[in-house]
C-alpha cells in the first residue's frame, strides 16, 4: 500500500507531465525522464548538505567560522553530474562534478564558477604468490640454450601464471579529487591509491608503498611520471592494464595480507583552490571538507591514509588516523593556522 506521501508524490507528477504534454511542449516520457534524472542531482546535492550539517569529524564543534563556511557553500553548490556503476565483475567507478556559483567571497577574478571532480574506481586484479611462480629447476641450471645463455642467467621476475598456478584476486582503488575555474583545465588537488591484497580491506595495518620499496626504490608509486606530475585517468589506466601478475603480487604484498598505498595532497593547488573560493581553513581542515564529499567506498579509509601519508611522518605514530566510520573518534589531527588565502591570489594564477 502506497504512503501518503508517495500519493502526493505521484499526483504532483502527474499534474505536471500532464500540464506539459497537453499543449504538446514535450513528449510525456521525456518529461519524467528529465524529472529523474534533476531529481537524481538534487538527491546528491542534498546528501552533500546533509554530511556537512553532520559534520562527522567535528570541525565545526569549536570554530563558529567554519560552520558559517558550509552554510555558505551549501547556497552555491549544484551537482552538475553524478554517475556510479558496479559490475558483476568487481569494477565499481564513481564519478561526480559539484559545482560552487560565485558569490561576493570568492576570489574577484573567477567568472563564473569553481567545480570538484571526483572520480573513484575499484577494479580487481590478478597476482600469484612468489613460490608460486615457475622457477628454473636445478637440472634445467646445468643446461645451455640456444643462443649459448644458461638458464640461470635468464630473467624470471616477469614471469606470470600458468596452469596450476596458485593466483589470487586482489583490489586496486585509484581516487582523484580536481578542481576547475570557470570551466578551464582540471587541477589535481588529491590521488589516493590502495593496492590491495584481497577482495575486501586487510584486517593487518596497510603499508606506505614508499616504505615496501626495493634497494633503489623502485616500487614508488607508479601514477607520478618522470618530472612528478599526477599521471590522467587514462595513462594510470594503462599502467594497472600492462602489470603482470607477479608485479601486482610485489605491489599488493601477496602472501602477508597486508594492504599498500599512496597519498598525495598538491599544497601549491589546495592553496590555490581556498584563494579562489575564498574559503577561510587551514591544511587539515582542507583535507577533512574535502574527503566528506561521499564518492568513494568509505570501508577502504581512503581518508586515514591521507592523513598518513600528509601527517602521519610528522606525528611519528598512527594517533592520528582515521578511524573510518565518520564519527570523529580517532579522527583527531593536528591543525596549523588558518590564513586568509584568498587576498594571495593573482590575475597570474588564473
Amino acid at each position: 500500500m502506497p504512503s501518503e506521501l508517495t500519493k502526493s508524490v505521484r499526483s504532483a507528477i502527474h499534474a505536471f507531465v500532464s500540464s506539459k504534454a497537453s499543449d504538446g511542449e514535450a513528449l510525456p516520457a521525456d518529461v519524467l525522464r528529465l524529472i529523474r534524472d534533476e531529481a537524481s542531482l538534487l538527491l546528491e546535492r542534498q546528501i552533500i548538505c546533509d554530511t556537512l550539517d553532520a559534520d562527522p569529524y567535528k570541525l565545526c564543534e569549536d570554530d563558529a567560522d567554519v560552520r558559517r563556511q558550509f552554510g555558505r557553500l551549501q547556497g552555491l553548490m549544484n551537482v552538475v553530474s553524478c554517475t556510479r556503476t558496479n559490475t558483476m565483475d568487481g569494477n565499481v567507478t564513481i564519478h561526480c562534478v559539484v559545482e560552487l556559483s560565485r558569490d561576493n567571497e570568492m576570489n574577484a577574478n573567477i567568472k563564473e564558477n569553481v567545480r570538484l571532480e571526483f572520480a573513484y574506481d575499484r577494479s580487481p586484479i590478478r597476482y600469484m604468490d612468489s613460490k608460486d611462480k615457475h622457477a628454473p629447476s636445478d637440472a634445467d641450471n646445468d643446461n645451455d640454450n640456444d643462443d649459448g645463455n644458461t638458464v640461470h642467467d635468464c630473467d624470471t621476475s616477469m614471469i606470470t601464471s600458468g596452469p596450476g598456478d596458485d593466483v589470487h584476486r586482489g583490489t586496486r582503488i585509484i581516487y582523484y579529487v580536481d578542481f576547475s575555474i570557470d570551466h578551464g583545465p582540471k587541477e589535481r588537488l588529491i590521488t589516493i591509491e590502495v593496492m590491495a591484497s584481497g577482495e575486501a580491506p586487510s584486517s593487518e595495518q596497510a603499508i606506505p608503498m614508499e616504505d615496501d620499496g626495493g634497494d633503489d626504490g623502485e616500487d614508488v608509486w607508479e601514477d607520478f611520471d618522470e618530472d612528478g606530475e599526477p599521471l590522467s585517468k587514462a595513462e594510470a589506466d594503462d599502467v594497472v592494464e600492462n602489470m603482470d601478475e607477479d608485479e601486482a603480487s610485489r605491489k599488493t604484498g601477496g602472501k602477508d595480507g597486508k594492504d599498500r598505498y599512496a597519498a598525495y595532497v598538491d599544497p601549491e593547488e589546495l592553496h590555490k583552490f581556498l584563494s579562489c573560493t575564498g574559503l577561510v581553513f587551514d591544511e587539515a581542515t582542507s583535507i577533512y571538507f574535502l574527503m566528506m564529499f561521499p564518492y568513494f567506498e568509505f570501508e577502504w579509509d581512503l581518508l586515514g591514509f591521507l592523513l598518513d601519508a600528509v601527517f602521519g611522518h610528522q606525528s611519528g605514530d598512527d594517533s592520528s588516523r582515521s578511524d573510518g566510520d565518520g564519527d570523529g573518534d580517532g579522527d583527531e589531527e593536528k591543525k596549523s593556522s588558518g590564513t586568509d588565502a584568498k587576498d594571495d591570489f593573482s590575475d597570474d594564477d588564473l
